[in-house]
């Protein structure tokens, strides 16, 4: 009878402590570390000559995040990043009279507002989906080379962005524990607005909306306060 009822209320004690980190008047606290590593072949043509680079892309990203649920399993939240990405071009065109060497540089800062139903399975691992706004503010630097039968030309350009998106975004979630969350984001359906400036003369606009998917690596680490 004593090992029955010890079962039914360790049964009954773990239950309510997978349910805590989603129930309503709980926070989620922690932070978000994204890195990325891309390759690809880019194909052209410049002044009559053909050109061939291996491009390899870094990109690192930071920022906290915080959640409150206003309902079960359903929380509103903020979470801000800064972002990092390095672009190098190898020349891969062995021809004498044709060389070029570039490099991309960005740095960007974003908040986010965003609302998110969960959906897990035994309370531990599932998605998270909801809208979501925000807004992104950028600077880059192209620089480039190129060496045409030893007539250089070079180009050193500064681009800056503003950038609004609203849309609905995807989340990976597991709860390892009670406690402790882990969360990568898969992509979102959004529209965005974007503003470019390049060496802050010319000026540029672009609206665009569709599915994006997420490339890189983007881990964000919770901790659940509360009940």
């Amino acid at each position: 009878m004593n090992k029955k009822l010890f079962l039914m209320l360790s049964v009954v004690a773990a239950s309510i402590t997978t349910k805590a980190q989603t129930q309503k008047g709980n926070h989620l606290l922690g932070g978000g570390f994204g890195v990325g590593f891309d390759k690809a072949t880019v194909t052209g043509m410049s002044n009559n000559a053909n050109y061939q680079y291996l491009k390899k892309t870094t990109s690192l990203s930071v920022g906290p995040t915080y959640s409150f649920f206003i309902a079960d399993k359903l929380d509103l939240g903020i979470s801000g990043n800064w972002n990092w990405g390095r672009s190098r071009y190898t020349d891969q065109d062995n021809s004498i009279t044709y060389k070029g060497q570039q490099s991309d540089n960005s740095t960007s800062v974003l908040a986010n507002v965003y609302l998110r139903k969960y959906f897990l399975y035994n309370n531990k691992v599932g998605i998270r989906t909801g809208p979501f706004v925000q807004y992104l503010y950028g600077r880059s630097r192209s620089f480039y080379v190129q060496n045409l039968v030893d007539d250089y030309n070079v180009a050193d350009t500064k681009f800056s962005t503003k950038a609004f998106s609203a849309g609905i975004g995807l989340d990976f979630v597991y709860f390892p524990t009670s406690r402790l969350g882990i969360t990568a984001a898969l992509g979102s359906l959004a529209y965005s607005h974007a503003n470019q400036s390049q060496d802050d003369i010319y000026r540029t606009k672009t609206d665009s909306f569709g599915v994006s998917l997420v490339s890189s690596l983007n881990l964000s680490l919770v901790f659940a306060l509360g009940n």
